[in-house]
C-alpha cells in the first residue's frame, strides 16, 4: 500500500504543477543557443493554452561583481530575470518588494538579494535602499559599473529541504536592462494543473514552428535536436524513483513469499480436511462443487485480509510520511491514494484466488470412500 502510495504520489505531483526549463543547445551543455528574447514570448503565448507562466532568464555563474564601499563581492551564481519569472518559480520574499511593471516601465537599474547576500554586505544595516555598483562583463559596455538599488531581499534557497543546489541564486537582476532584443538559451516554464504532458508537446513544438531554420540548422550542426525540456530537481526525481525500485523489489519478494504460503497453507488444509470433503462427495457434491467451493472460501478470506491490511497501512502512512518520506521525498507530499488502495484490493484478492486453484483442484479429486475408511 505504502509503495503504491508513493507511485501514484509522485505521478500526481507531476501531473499537477510542474516547474522545467525549456533549453536551446546540445544536451550536454557544452554548445548553447541563444534564440529567445522578449518577442519570442509574445509570439509563443497562444500556441501554448496549457502553459500557467513562461519567463526569460539567463544564469552569471561567478561573472558579475558587485562594488560596495570600494570592496568588490563575487557571488557562486546570478540570474538576470523578467516579471513573469517570479509566477514560475516563486521565493520567500523577506523584505521589500519584488520588481514592478513600473521598475521595467522606466528601466530602472534594481535588484534582489538574499538574506545571506545581504549580510554579507551590510551587516546589520538595512539593505532596502542601499545601493550597489554592478560590473557585468559580459551584459555591460567595457564593464563600466552600474548603479542599482536594492529593492528586496529573499530567504536562500537552500534553507528549504526541497530546493536543490542548482536553484540557489543570490543575486537577481532585472532581464530588461539587457535591452528587448537580449536572447538567451533558457525559458522558465510553469505548466498548468494536470496539463504537464500536453504544456511540454505544445511549448516544443510551437519552438520549432517559429524557428523551423534555426531548428534545422541547429540540428545539422549539433546532430541532435536543439530544442530539449530540463525537469528541475533532477537529483530528487532520480533518488525517487530508485527509492521506488527498491521499495517495489522487497514488495514483490514480499507477494512471492506470501504467495508460496497461501499455496502451502490452503495443501495442508485439503490434507486435514480429506474427510469432510469426501463426505460431502459422497452426499452429492460434484467434483465441481468442491474447488468452487474452495476458491469463494479465499476468495472471501483475502477480501477480509486486504480490507485489514488498509486499515493498518491507513495509521502507519501518517507515520511513514514523518519519519521516513520526509528524508527520501523532501519535494512530494505522500498521502492516501484511493487508486492505490483499490490496486492493492484488487491484486490481494486476485493473487490469493490463483495461487488456490491447484489445491482446489486437488480438492475436487478427492474420493467419496476415502474419508468414510476410517467412520
Amino acid at each position: 500500500m505504502i509503495v503504491l502510495s508513493i507511485f501514484f504520489s509522485i505521478n500526481e505531483h507531476q501531473l499537477k504543477l510542474e516547474r522545467f526549463d525549456l533549453m536551446a543547445g546540445s544536451k550536454d551543455g557544452e554548445r548553447s543557443a541563444l534564440v529567445f528574447n522578449v518577442d519570442t514570448l509574445s509570439q509563443l503565448k497562444p500556441l501554448i493554452p496549457d502553459v500557467h507562466s513562461i519567463s526569460l532568464y539567463s544564469m552569471a555563474w561567478g561573472k558579475t561583481k558587485f562594488e560596495y564601499k570600494s570592496q568588490f563581492y563575487e557571488f557562486t551564481q546570478n540570474a538576470y530575470v523578467d516579471l513573469n519569472y517570479f509566477k514560475v518559480n516563486p521565493i520567500k520574499l523577506t523584505r521589500g518588494s519584488l520588481f514592478t511593471e513600473k521598475d521595467e516601465a522606466l528601466n530602472l537599474p534594481v535588484l534582489l538579494i538574499t538574506d545571506n547576500a545581504a549580510t554579507i554586505l551590510f551587516a546589520d544595516e538595512n539593505p532596502i535602499g542601499q545601493t550597489l555598483n554592478v560590473i557585468d562583463n559580459e551584459n555591460t559596455l567595457e564593464g563600466q559599473p552600474i548603479l542599482y538599488t536594492i529593492v528586496g531581499t529573499f530567504a536562500d534557497a537552500l534553507s528549504s529541504p526541497s530546493a536543490s543546489l542548482a536553484q540557489q541564486v543570490y543575486v537577481y537582476l532585472p532581464y530588461w536592462r539587457l535591452g528587448p532584443k537580449q536572447e538567451t538559451d533558457v525559458l522558465a516554464v510553469l505548466t498548468k494543473k494536470g496539463k504537464s504532458v500536453e504544456a511540454r508537446e505544445q511549448i516544443l513544438q510551437a519552438i520549432k514552428q517559429l524557428y523551423p531554420n534555426l531548428a534545422r540548422e541547429l540540428s545539422n550542426e549539433l546532430g541532435e535536436d536543439p530544442f530539449y525540456i530540463k525537469t528541475i530537481n533532477e537529483d530528487n526525481s532520480s533518488a525517487m524513483r530508485v527509492a521506488l525500485i527498491i521499495f517495489g523489489f522487497f514488495s514483490a519478494v514480499a507477494c512471492l513469499v506470501s504467495s508460496m504460503g497461501i499455496a502451502s497453507t490452503m495443501l495442508v488444509s485439503i490434507l486435514e480436511r480429506n474427510r469432510a470433503i469426501s463426505i460431502k462427495r459422497s452426499l452429492g457434491a460434484t467434483k465441481k462443487n468442491i474447488p468452487l467451493e474452495i476458491l469463494v472460501e479465499v476468495f472471501l478470506l483475502s477480501l477480509i485480509g486486504a480490507l485489514a491490511g488498509l486499515v493498518l497501512a491507513t495509521f502507519i502512512m501518517p507515520i511513514f510520511t514523518q519519519y521516513i518520506s520526509s528524508l527520501l521525498f523532501n519535494s512530494i507530499q505522500l498521502r492516501w491514494q484511493p487508486q492505490a488502495a483499490f490496486t492493492v484490493l484488487l491484486i490481494t484478492v486476485a493473487l490469493s484466488t490463483f495461487v488456490s486453484i491447484f489445491p482446489a483442484l486437488r480438492a475436487g479429486q478427492v474420493q467419496p470412500i476415502e474419508g468414510l475408511k476410517n467412520v
